[in-house]
């Protein structure tokens, strides 16, 4: 008797299981977040990302130094060498930001080395850009190459560096971009309390707006960057002009990459090169 009252209560307590259960999966397989998901993972699995670094030698250089450097690419989340490409590709931009010379570099287990020479008749002091990717990472975005700024000087001549970094911000709607140079001696002290008189130029020569201000006790000034009538701050440059305490003018020309400070989410088609 009592065991077909338990019978009684399991067989309906079980079908309400069962009925929970199927619900769940058909909820799950309904949920566009969790398809969305699934597709992603999907996708990073059969689409592994590379990603590449570079390794030089010194911080800083001088005209005439040779530029050594070691790469590695890596693949997927956990960052292990990759196997997948065969080469990378690492350019180097002037101050400029023109291609002032370009690498191709075969990779063995993930790693390659290779240098770039800054020849006294050709090199300028300024900030030089290197550009690092594989033929595969041209499928996504660029901003997954590598890039890093690198200064170089001139010896005899300055010394005097100087780099760029950029900060965002929000002014109500409007986006707000802030260049925020560093002054620094060869020996990478900074100098503070230093008048710099600077200015943001298009097309070379026209200008879009100027100031000065003095660096803080970092050497650093920060300088609120505006687009002008077009409202782009691409293919723009900034000068700056900073006087020493021996009331020389030293010159630092900056290039102004192209700059978002929105969030930028695509999904691209693989393309095969």
């Amino acid at each position: 008797m009592k065991f077909k009252n338990a019978l009684k209560i399991a067989v309906p307590v079980f079908s309400v299981l069962l009925v929970a259960a199927a619900f769940s999966f058909t909820q799950k397989d309904n949920d566009p977040v969790e398809k969305l998901v699934a597709s992603l993972q999907k996708w990073t699995e059969t689409q592994p990302q590379e990603k590449v670094y570079l390794h030089t030698d010194k911080p800083y250089y001088m005209v005439g130094d040779t530029i050594w450097f070691k790469a590695y690419v890596t693949i997927g989340s956990k960052h292990q060498l990759s196997a997948l490409s065969g080469a990378v590709y690492v350019d180097l931009y002037n101050e400029a930001d023109s291609l002032a010379k370009s690498l191709k570099l075969p990779l063995i287990a993930g790693m390659t080395k290779g240098s770039f020479v800054l020849p006294d008749s050709s090199s300028r002091d300024g900030n030089y850009r290197i550009r690092a990717y594989t033929q595969w990472m041209r499928n996504s975005d660029p901003a997954f190459f590598y890039d890093k700024i690198l200064r170089v000087g001139n010896s005899v001549a300055n010394t005097v560096f100087c780099k760029i970094n950029y900060e965002y911000s929000k002014d109500g709607s409007k986006d707000v971009v802030t260049a925020v140079l560093t002054y620094s001696n060869d020996k990478g002290e900074a100098l503070s309390n230093r008048k710099v008189d600077y200015a943001l130029l298009e097309n070379g020569y026209e200008k879009v707006f100027s100031g000065n201000k003095e660096t803080d006790n970092y050497g650093q000034l920060k300088i609120k960057l505006q687009g002008g009538k077009s409202g782009k701050l691409q293919d723009k440059h900034l000068t700056a002009k900073l006087q020493t305490r021996e009331k020389e003018i030293v010159i630092k020309e900056f290039a102004i990459k192209s700059i978002s400070t929105q969030t930028d989410v695509q999904f691209f088609r693989k393309v095969v090169l």
